[in-house]
């Protein structure tokens, strides 16, 4: 994905640092970066929280324009907030316009958690469940989607690389941390 250019450079000092947590920007950027060919399909939103002087201002616009994010009000973003797993997989089941294929609490009872989500949020989650975007770290159970947890760099750049797989930009790759309902 990074030779391709598909993820966002690594840190200053090249490392990957797999555990460390990813913030609602910082997805914006990765998004951004990985749907790049995607056009923008909704206006600008000036969020409150988010300055036209902030160099993540751009990204964060693009990736709520390809219709990937949304804030959590009409003018507030919460940039700085860490994401939780949910709302990666809310994010790219909206950007690639995904729906389940049967009522969504049929398939997320197939996982431990899943009725620990929002309500607002379980149709994307299982249609993203569907699409196999949902990739687990190797230490947590196979039937638990951990939904709010906090996503680290390693869950979220294996959830894009199952996105860009959905949408044929990449080959898949078997593992058995690939969850399937």
């Amino acid at each position: 994905m990074s030779d391709q250019g598909l993820v966002a450079d690594l840190t200053e000092d090249q490392d990957f640092e797999p555990d460390k947590l990813i913030t609602r920007a910082s997805m914006a950027t990765l998004i951004s970066q990985a749907f790049d060919n995607k056009p923008k399909n909704k206006a600008i939103k000036k969020f409150e929280d988010v300055t036209n002087k902030n160099a993540i201002a751009a990204d964060i616009d693009k990736a709520v324009g390809m219709g990937f994010m949304q804030g959590y009000s009409d003018d507030e973003f919460r940039p700085l907030e860490n994401i939780p797993r949910y709302q990666v997989l809310v994010t790219l089941a909206t950007g690639l316009g995904l729906k389940p294929s049967q009522d969504a609490t049929q398939i997320l009872q197939k996982f431990g958690d899943g009725s620990d989500l929002p309500d607002w949020a379980k149709q994307q989650v299982a249609a993203a469940a569907e699409a196999g975007l949902i990739v687990n770290r190797p230490n947590v159970a196979a039937n638990s989607l951990s939904p709010n947890k906090s996503a680290t760099r390693a869950e979220v750049a294996a959830m894009i690389h199952q996105a860009l797989v959905k949408t044929g930009k990449l080959k898949p790759l078997e593992s058995e941390y690939i969850l399937k309902p």
